[in-house]
């Protein structure tokens, strides 16, 4: 990083504007060639090429205020020694143990994957030049051979002998070993069990998936191949014997619990629901079976919970970078506007520094950054495997249900929180006479409100936060501090509306692009841990100002100052084409003449800038997915939705408004025609996570877990990206000992909104999850499975809702830059429930089966919303043509709406069907793809 300064003389006068206008030059004069970045702004980049001196010059450029001309300063030169890095060895990884049976006499085939192994993280450009595997152990008598030979990344064996086997993998880097070391070893396990023969005994132990606890007292039922039907109850320790077994495959083996719970707050019904789903396993031979059952929908909600809940101390934000765009000369804060305050610069001089990121959005001012600094509470996340991960689940429902944002996140950007009473968040609370009345006098004061009552108004309403956690005596959340980079073309379209409608009128928008919108760049990961009480709020304000450098993990990077442009298709016209500042009528437009592509700076569009804070850390993991069947890009992946396009859709046309187009009075509504040839209909919305996963006894988490680092929704209805880069820790920080990274890479149909505001993804779910070792800087997750499906004369459907970008809200009719359909409900059932069901399945798959839900559909027309509450989940062998759950065993009452969501599965490795491992069955899944029909329980 090279950062330039300047000094004027002393009498030279200054202002805000001339300050702005300041133009640095950069330029190499030796050592070898390298791009400079940002060479014509205050700090330029490089990136050494080899090692050597080199050197580079720097003028800066001013305007005088009694003179148009420019000033133009001495070049001042720089000097950097770039020495040869030792680059970190590469990482081996070998792959997850495995779990697998076999008949006596019969082969077994084994697949090893090593391409997980890649060069260290501080060496991207380095490559692995070679794989060798080699046996650690094996059974006596075995005599395990590779293939296609033991050179391969990828290695398949054949195994008779029954035992364990452990493999071991040397990768080598071409980095060479001057130095250094330039190999790596990894050992992976592999179990061969003898796999019984289904003779006349079977024992069942039923267990919850939630805690591994026995469920005592729960019902089991075998029908064995003859089609007989057998049941016992489990003991104490969730074990049920059968005896007396015809020969052969079992048709179906189901586990079931009494327990009752309240049924989900959220579904309107006062009735009491199972606590567990219903369980059964289809087609399985084995003398041995444990069944853990899953909570149902009901039975999650049940669980006793409390709420963290707290101020964020602007202390905690000011750990985070702040903006450097000075705003004039000053010698105090009181010479300063509110959220500035007077630092000293580089220069030797005092200027009025913004005390955060410029504002996020400003409705009198063009200076913003379309960023802001963020806190955000998120529970430890359970360590089943992340290709299970709910879309909607890292956002808590906002404090009011009609709110914009959500509870667990909060800011101190100063927009946000003066129209936080607009975007749904409380900033009046109790009257008072004074302000000891009111919560305590460093966030509230007493003022009148515009009923003329003296209320405690709370003056920071975004610092407060809220987040929903297990109840217990040492409850953990983890608190991400950061800057949110907002995807200004998805979040300005709804933080127009919800300004400009008027007070009391619906506004109609889009959930998945408000989520979608932020791209949070974590800087800081802290653990929180306190006493939660279920049912109960624990104030946790006192514990986050007292956290302490050991309580978190910092990501060490550099800032920028940078402008970037909003970049619009309807933006992208010859007519708008500028060559200056001034052609665009800058400042008063808002626009500035900006390339729209940094590939081509001499195209450049009168465009919207952001004053931004750009982040350059040290370490990142760049995580990428690999191509498949199912392309998360395509413009029509969702056949299924494209098969259910309307003809036409609704369209609201705008009127001009001083902050922009603003609803016409009275709203004015068109129906346009939708072709289905160009409309895009594609699993609209992705989620990207990485997370650390601790082992117990660590520094950061001694109970061990997995806490999220980093999450991104890198796909929405207006913007895709499928190579998202998170921010990562210090490798070497003694704190992550033991720990290891995973990410996964989530796409769902759609994300709503419920009436109490909480959020949820609806039917057709895609994932795929990895891991990687602490270092690594890139990880490849597999590729996204395709979605199961139903015969097509099965399908209830779906409604579409077909939104329109275009050119001018303003104009009748409009130029439609693209049009794109969303899900907008769920259809009501038209047919009852068949048996068999008969999906067509993605290739490859280890696991299939169908989950079945409970439909409460509550409201009516487009707001209506449909809760679904899974009951019963059926598992099946790969390749099972057929799904044949027993009808005696079924949770519905006749008549109930279900929805039924086939499901297939890959694992790690492989998945034993018959050994049915329920830690494997947990947290090895690697990849998943799930789809929902809706029908009505026989």
């Amino acid at each position: 990083m090279l950062r330039g300064s300047f000094r004027l003389p002393p009498d030279t006068p200054r202002c805000r504007s001339e300050l702005a206008s300041v133009v640095f030059h950069w330029e190499q004069l030796t050592g070898p060639n390298v791009t400079l970045e940002g060479a014509e702004e205050v700090e330029a980049s490089f990136v050494p090429t080899e090692p050597g001196d080199y050197s580079f010059r720097c003028r800066a450029e001013y305007p005088k205020a009694a003179d148009p001309a420019k000033q133009t300063s001495q070049w001042d030169t720089i000097q950097v020694s770039v020495s040869r890095k030792l680059c970190a060895p590469p990482v081996a990884a070998a792959g997850e143990d495995q779990s697998l049976s076999t008949s006596a006499g019969v082969a077994r085939t084994v697949t090893l994957d090593g391409s997980g192994s890649r060069p260290g993280a501080d060496c991207p450009e380095l490559t692995l030049k070679g794989f060798h595997w080699t046996v650690a152990s094996q059974p006596a008598g075995s005599d395990a051979s590779f293939s296609p030979d033991a050179d391969s990344a990828v290695v398949q064996l054949s195994l008779e002998k029954f035992g364990t086997y452990e493999f071991d993998l040397e990768v080598q880097d071409d980095g060479g070993a001057d130095g250094r070391s330039d190999r790596a070893t990894d050992r992976v396990r592999v179990e061969l069990l003898e796999k019984p023969e289904c003779l006349a005994t079977l024992s069942v132990t039923v267990q919850s998936a939630h805690d591994g606890r026995p469920v005592a007292g729960a019902h089991v039922e075998v029908i064995d191949a003859a089609g007989n039907s057998h049941s016992a109850d489990c003991d104490s320790a969730g074990l049920a014997s059968f005896n007396n077994l015809a020969p052969g495959p079992r048709l179906a083996i189901t586990a079931w619990s009494d327990e009752r719970v309240p049924a989900l707050p959220v579904s309107g019904d006062a009735n009491q629901r199972p606590r567990f789903e219903t369980t059964t396993v289809l087609s399985h031979c084995n003398s041995h079976l444990t069944l853990p059952l899953r909570l149902s929908g009901s039975g999650a909600a049940a669980r006793p919970t409390g709420r963290m809940k707290g101020k964020v101390p602007p202390a905690l934000f000011d750990t985070l970078p702040h903006s450097e765009r000075y705003a004039g000369a000053c010698q105090s804060d009181s010479d300063c506007r509110p959220s500035y305050r007077c630092l000293a610069t580089a220069q030797g001089d005092k200027q009025c520094t913004p005390r955060s990121l410029l504002p996020f959005f400003s409705l009198t001012d063009p200076t913003v950054s379309g960023q802001f600094r963020a806190a955000v509470l998120i529970p430890v996340l359970p360590d089943n495997s992340l290709a299970e991960l709910d879309a909607a689940s890292l956002f808590a429902r906002p404090l009011l249900a009609d709110g914009l944002l959500p509870g667990n996140l909060a800011s101190d950007d100063v927009f946000l929180n003066g129209i936080s009473s607009t975007l749904g968040i409380p900033v009046w609370g109790d009257i008072c006479v004074s302000v000891t009345e009111c919560p305590d006098a460093v966030n509230f004061t007493c003022e009148m409100d515009t009923h003329g009552d003296y209320r405690c108004k709370d003056n920071r309403p975004l610092h407060g936060i809220s987040v929903e956690v297990p109840a217990s005596p040492n409850a953990q959340a983890i608190l991400l501090l950061g800057i949110i980079d907002v995807a200004m073309s998805d979040l300005l379209p709804v933080l127009m509306a919800f300004l400009n409608t008027p007070a009391g009128e619906e506004v109609n928008y889009d959930v998945g692009a408000v989520l979608g919108s932020f791209k949070m760049n974590t800087l800081r990961v802290c653990r929180v841990t306190a006493p939660v009480d279920a049912g109960a709020d624990t104030d946790i304000s006192a514990r986050l100002a007292a956290l302490q450098a050991s309580d978190c993990i910092d990501m060490p990077f550099r800032q920028q100052e940078v402008i970037e442009p909003v970049v619009e298709l309807a933006a992208l016209k010859p007519g708008n084409a500028c060559t200056s500042d001034t052609a665009c009528g800058w400042p008063a437009s808002g626009k500035k003449c900006l390339p729209a592509d940094p590939g081509a700076p001499n195209d450049r569009y009168c465009l919207m800038p952001l004053f931004r804070v750009r982040l350059l850390p040290d370490f990142t993991l760049a995580v990428t997915l690999a191509s498949g069947p199912f392309d998360p890009l395509a413009a029509q992946n969702d056949p299924r939705l494209c098969r259910y396009l309307p003809a036409s859709a609704r369209y609201e046309e705008l009127c001009p408004g001083t902050d922009g187009p603003v609803p016409c009075d009275p709203r004015r509504f068109h129906d346009l025609p939708v072709d289905p040839s160009t409309t895009e209909c594609r699993l609209p919305y992705g989620l990207a996570v990485t997370t650390l996963d601790f082992p117990a006894g660590s520094g950061f988490m001694p109970d061990g877990g997995r806490a999220l680092i980093g999450f991104n929704y890198n796909f929405t209805s207006v913007s895709r990206n499928a190579s998202p880069v998170f921010l990562l820790p210090d490798p070497q920080n003694p704190a992550l000992a033991g720990a290891q990274m995973s990410a996964a890479q989530v796409l769902v149909r759609s994300l709503n909104q419920l009436s109490d505001g909480s959020y949820t993804q609806s039917p057709g779910y895609l994932s795929a999850r990895g891991t990687a070792a602490l270092g690594a800087a890139s990880l490849p997750l597999p590729p996204l499975l395709t979605l199961p499906a139903l015969d097509t004369s099965l399908d209830a459907g779906l409604s579409a809702l077909v939104m329109f970008a275009v050119t001018d809200p303003t104009v009748f009719p409009p130029e439609i830059l693209r049009a794109y359909a969303l899900l907008s409900q769920l259809l009501a059932p038209t047919a009852a429930l068949p048996s068999p069901l008969a999906p067509t399945w993605p290739a490859g798959h280890h696991l299939t089966g169908v989950v079945f839900s409970r439909v409460n559909r509550l409201g009516q027309g487009e707001a209506e919303d449909a809760v679904l509450d899974p009951l019963w989940r059926v598992y099946a062998p790969p390749g099972s043509a057929t799904l044949a759950p027993p009808a005696a065993r079924s949770p519905f009452a006749p008549g109930d709406e279900v929805w039924a969501a086939p499901f297939a599965a890959i694992f790690a490795g492989d998945f034993d069907y018959d050994i049915f491992d329920p830690a494997r069955l947990g947290r090895g899944m690697r990849q998943q793809a799930s789809e929902g029909f809706a029908f009505t329980a026989p």
